[in-house]
């Protein structure tokens, strides 16, 4: 057990300043309540940095709640409290009671505690997570970034993916551990490479989805304790599934046992309300002070070591780049400058750890694979402006479409400027936006049929990959958090035969490398025709592995029985996927086997072949290149 007393004593100065200048990566092993024996006596060391607070008192389940019994002393000149606690232990409830500048007395949680009262209460809990349970060396030695692999992300809200039958209350969630073996098989299942949960820190609000955060380091209570979530992320990782968490670092609840006025001061929030207050009804934090950046820092370290989390996506990355979000109020300088250094020194650390952002702006170079004074860091951005479009593009009668053709274009344009990453997130099916098929034109058959397409279009574009769950199966109606995804309606023919086209989709997407590993390098894709908006066609190959895979779709009404389709060489072409397939709940207009490809110029391309394609139809071909003769063959 360690001596907390001892370890201040000797290089206090050294962690303090680290702290106060927004250096310090582990904060969360000295500050909050950690289990330590002093002159032979075993409790809790509780610290805390309340700068303008007036007195202190730690009350909890270990004094009666009384204030009088464990006040706490100032251990410098700035602000650091800390009181030992004998005879204190784990699982007791605590609080901070302050006595604020200005006057008021509050009770606040402990901003460092590593696990909270299960709501609606909002006591901390004393507890220092263990993680020597997890099993899982092998993974952590072989895990990547994936620049050069596929990324499959299958997005998560725990509480609402499946539920207890009979009930509709909380009684009705599994625990982290109840639901890790079926969630891994079902992520195997279905093609995904990660699994990414929507904030798992601990909030009050259940309608917040987790996104009005109390508790920075701790895991909520919901569902179990944090040994049970270190056995969920451990079976998923051994069954080779990769654990994403949501991080929310810019803005915090402001219920009043949070961080909101914590000493009686905008403590951890920006100091004029215009700038602390932001567009969720929360606080911003101030990325200029210092023990928020040690804060901030501190609780990613946390969650990527003690949880042996494999990356990280950080909300609303626009609201970190522009004041309030907003690009006519000008780039937060301090915020960008701290969000760089924020990845580059997780990086130093946890170099195969991915950091993701989820961006709409268009501000430049979010990520980069290579040293650069001016990214911000990120391994991977959300391409939003591809997902608006394409949306759009699926919304649209067929005979419209005609005119928004560049919507499908656009994003290859673009492509290798980022490492993007494709989002069909919870965003996009909730909020009465309807579900991913419910935006699709057409009747319920013209539905599913090209959301099918969209997913051969999805799978194929250059890009990592996220879909919400329940797109999977294509459910019809939007997601909400007081039930779970609607899992009957795979008895419905369509749903049925649409997951398996989906499950067949993401398997094809991760066997062959031309489609993920050149996501990034302008040699991984050409168009094959661009231009075809007449038929609402487009056709382009994909590179990779020392493979080529073709793709067309036919997004209009109308079927192609002898469509010629340019390509850049000799010999064979296969299909492989069509969307249309009967087992798929289409038509089965297919093509028909095998074909040589002729030395007949069409297009731009030197070599062509005639294929049948279906309408609003997806389908997916290899390439093999006539090989030479050499001398001796037959």
């Amino acid at each position: 057990m360690r001596n907390l007393k001892y370890e201040f004593s000797r290089v206090g100065r050294q962690l303090l300043d680290a702290f106060y200048s927004g250096r310090a990566l582990v904060a969360h092993r000295h500050l909050g309540a950690h289990f330590s024996d002093e002159d032979g006596v075993q409790g809790v060391r509780f610290t805390l940095y309340a700068p303008y607070a007036v007195k202190i008192a730690v009350v909890g389940d270990f004094n009666g709640w009384n204030d009088n019994s464990h006040i706490m002393t100032k251990i410098d000149n700035l602000g650091m409290y800390s009181v030992f606690v004998p005879g204190a232990t784990q699982g007791q409830l605590y609080k901070y009671r302050i006595w604020q500048a200005g006057g008021a007395v509050c009770d606040k949680a402990d901003p460092y505690a590593q696990m909270g009262q299960r709501r609606p209460y909002n006591s901390s809990v004393i507890m220092e997570v263990d993680p020597s349970a997890f099993t899982d060396g092998e993974w952590m030695k072989n895990r990547s970034r994936c620049f050069e692999k596929p990324l499959n992300i299958y997005e998560v809200h725990l509480g609402a993916w499946c539920r207890k039958p009979g009930s509709t209350t909380e009684r009705s969630w599994h625990s982290y551990d109840e639901i890790a073996g079926r969630l891994a098989d079902y992520a195997l299942e279905n093609g995904f490479t990660h699994v990414e949960f929507m904030p798992l820190t601990e909030h009050p609000f259940d309608g917040s989805w987790g996104y009005h955060v109390s508790g920075m380091f701790a895991a909520t209570s919901r569902y179990g304790s944090p040994q049970q979530l270190i056995q969920m992320i451990d079976i998923l990782h051994n069954k080779g599934i990769g654990v994403i968490l949501d991080f929310v670092m810019v803005h915090f609840v402001r219920d009043s046992f949070g961080l909101g006025r914590f000493d009686g001061t905008p403590l951890y929030e920006y100091p004029l309300d215009f700038m602390a207050n932001s567009e969720w009804d929360s606080y911003n934090y101030d990325f200029y002070k210092g023990h928020v950046q040690s804060f901030l820092l501190s609780a990613a370290h946390f969650w990527l070591s003690t949880y042996h989390i494999d990356g990280l996506r950080i909300d609303a990355v626009s609201n970190i780049i522009y004041w309030q979000g907003q690009q006519e109020r000008g780039v937060n300088q301090g915020a960008v400058t701290f969000m760089r250094r924020f990845n580059d020194e997780l990086h130093a650390v946890f170099p195969q750890v991915m950091m993701i952002a989820e961006d709409s702006s268009s501000y430049y170079n979010v990520t980069s694979r290579y040293a650069d004074h001016w990214h911000l860091g990120f391994d991977y951005k959300w391409d939003m402006g591809w997902m608006n479009d394409t949306l759009k593009y699926f919304a649209l009668d067929p005979f419209f479409r005609r005119g928004s053709h560049e919507k499908m274009t656009f994003s290859m344009d673009y492509y290798s400027t980022e490492n993007y990453l494709l989002p069909f997130s919870h965003d996009e099916s909730s909020h009465g936006k309807k579900s991913i098929l419910g935006k699709m034109w057409g009747d319920t058959k013209q539905k599913f049929a090209q959301c099918r397409a969209l997913y051969v279009y999805m799978f194929t574009h250059p890009g990592k990959k996220l879909n919400f769950m329940g797109n999977e199966f294509a459910q019809l109606d939007e997601w909400k958090i007081t039930e779970e995804i609607h899992w009957y309606e795979l008895q419905n023919d369509y749903n049925g035969r649409f997951s398996y086209f989906f499950r067949e989709m993401s398997q094809i997407y991760r066997w062959y490398p031309s489609l993920w590993e050149m996501d990034y390098n302008g040699v991984g894709f050409e168009w094959i025709d661009r231009t075809d908006d007449y038929n609402n066609i487009f056709a382009y190959i994909r590179r990779g592995g020392g493979q080529e895979t073709v793709i067309v779709l036919n997004l209009s009404t109308n079927p192609q029985y002898q469509y010629i389709l340019g390509l850049p060489h000799q010999g064979t072409i296969r299909e492989i996927m069509c969307s249309d397939a009967k087992g798929y709940g289409g038509e089965g207009l297919t093509a028909n086997g095998p074909q040589e490809i002729s030395p007949y110029p069409h297009g731009a391309m030197p070599c062509s072949v005639t294929v049948q394609i279906a309408p609003l139809s997806g389908h997916v071909f290899v390439l093999e290149e006539k090989k030479k003769r050499k001398k001796g063959d037959v």
